[in-house]
């Protein structure tokens, strides 16, 4: 693709309405893609079945666009971002659920802390505190484990906690294979940038569902590759069709100051002489009839023997070629 079609494009980009965003940015921040995102968030939760392990965490996609819900967060290698809380699969990473985290909630009283509404109340499930170090005490509930134990190492680990530092990795290990091969490009625009963050994870997991459904092991990288030629395909077979369409309707005219070059066949039965081989069609835009206008042919080479002659038809300008 063209440089300055891409740049048009990119220009141009838009994922709804723009006619009725201020109306529906009144209830949505995300009005902006809201309806692709959507959609895309469906298909991620209809196509795919995850296994025992599902890691939830937040997820901060780089990015220094200007909107209302941008965050910032000291600890992330990138300070600057829309988070994003996503649920992936343990084993194979794929993305089973993600939201976008737009703010504080507007209908919660100002001041009020969260830790006063949090309520929880089950009889099926073991809560676990645990003094890793000095004042430091770290608490897990769990419900897949109804008597908690202990390792016979000298930190005494519970094996809630064993389990939880097992698969608590899910969604970084996810960020980092995103990372690794991104289209993500500078850009103003936060739309923009979701929907970038959109096509990392789309291909993740579709890397993911094509392992599952062949039973392939393939390089993420490979399979990319081999992806964006499918998706190109398409658009470049129409490019091409329509191409030789233009050529075979119209006439090849040769650039100024270059002659244009054409392949001829022709068949004579054996000893035969005095008839006609083959016409060759010249198109010249000088008036019809004119002394300009009357195409001049010549055998350059390939007629030594002199067997060949060609003579131009004052009718229809075409060049005869005779035997």
């Amino acid at each position: 693709m063209p440089r300055n079609r891409f740049q048009d494009i990119m220009q141009h980009l838009r994922f709804d309405d723009r006619s009725t965003r201020s109306d529906r940015a009144k209830t949505d921040k995300f009005a902006a893609i809201s309806s692709v995102w959507g959609s895309f968030v469906t298909n991620c939760i209809t196509c795919y079945n995850p296994g025992l392990h599902i890691t939830v965490d937040e997820q901060l996609f780089p990015s220094k666009t200007r909107c209302c819900f941008l965050q910032y967060i000291a600890s992330k290698p990138d300070k600057f971002g829309i988070k994003f809380w996503v649920a992936c699969d343990l084993k194979s990473k794929y993305i089973c659920n993600v939201l976008p985290y737009l703010g504080k909630d507007p209908s919660r009283p100002s001041g009020e802390r969260l830790s006063e509404n949090v309520v929880f109340s089950t009889s099926a499930a073991t809560l676990t505190a645990y003094a890793a170090k000095r004042k430091k005490t770290v608490y897990i509930l769990s419900s897949m484990h109804s008597v908690v134990q202990t390792d016979n190492t000298t930190k005494r680990k519970p094996n809630t906690v064993t389990l939880y530092n097992t698969t608590k990795c899910g969604v970084d290990v996810m960020d980092q294979m995103v990372r690794e091969y991104t289209v993500h490009r500078g850009t103003r625009r936060w739309p923009v940038a979701v929907f970038y963050n959109m096509i990392d994870m789309a291909a993740l997991n579709a890397h993911g569902l094509y392992q599952a459904c062949t039973g392939t092991q393939e390089r993420r990288v490979d399979f990319l590759v081999e992806l964006a030629k499918e998706l190109a395909n398409s658009h470049m077979a129409g490019k091409k069709a329509r191409k030789e369409q233009s050529l075979q309707t119209q006439p090849s005219t040769p650039s100024p100051g270059k002659r244009a070059t054409c392949q001829y066949e022709g068949s004579i039965e054996e000893n035969t002489q005095g008839v006609e081989v083959m016409r060759i069609k010249a198109q010249d835009l000088d008036l019809q009839g004119t002394d300009n206008w009357e195409a001049v042919f010549d055998i350059v080479k390939g007629n030594e023997a002199g067997y060949f002659s060609i003579k131009t038809d004052p009718n229809t300008n075409e060049g005869i070629l005779m035997l």
